[in-house]
């Protein structure tokens, strides 16, 4: 079934505060794992389930950003991998989870406008939702693969702007969950 009809025949992304999961992976290139091989066309990037998980057996394909488990660790790609009974199944926020969702627009708060480049922006935005209440329920025949590319090394800078990505982030917990500066300080 698709997206869309799943949209068309389901009210929970309108009426329950749902947010439908897409599992993320991350699309090697035809080599092995880490040695550099871009992927640059989107014929190479699995089109179904089936087919996603023979790449993953193969190394070829990888649950995205494995190395930073709080960003989709959630997902709980064990359980997607063996369900076969639901259509999809419900998980628990935990904080740092980033993935990528289906969702009903109308009353979905923005992004912190002050967030400029890599970090904190996507992450943010999950916490608002988590604390105004949606609930996260992981789509079991869906996926998305992000295809992997030059440009991603040294995204996340060293010494340059990441102090003033985690100063955003300070003043975003401070201005919008109202965090105290000075428990915001003990943060590393």
């Amino acid at each position: 079934e698709s997206i869309r009809s799943m949209i068309q025949t389901d009210s929970s992304l309108k009426t329950n505060k749902t947010l439908w999961v897409l599992p993320a992976f991350e699309r090697f290139g035809p080599e092995k794992r880490g040695k550099g091989q871009f992927v640059n066309n989107v014929s190479m990037v699995p089109s179904t389930k089936d087919e996603l998980i023979k790449m993953v057996e193969k190394k070829q394909v990888a649950p995205f950003h494995e190395y930073f488990p709080p960003g989709h660790g959630p997902t709980n790609y064990t359980r997607w991998f063996a369900e076969q009974t639901m259509d999809r199944y419900p998980i628990t926020y935990q904080y740092l989870f980033e993935p990528y969702v289906v969702a009903y627009r109308w009353g979905l708060p923005t992004y912190y406008e002050n967030f400029r480049g890599f970090a904190h922006n996507k992450m943010t935005w999950f916490v608002e939702l988590n604390q105004l209440g949606y609930h996260f329920e992981v789509l079991v025949n869906h996926f998305v693969c992000h295809m992997n590319h030059k440009g991603r090394k040294g995204r996340r800078d060293k010494g340059g702007d990441s102090h003033i990505q985690k100063a955003l982030f300070q003043q975003y917990m401070h201005d919008v969950h109202q965090v105290p500066w000075e428990e915001l300080n003990k943060w590393k």
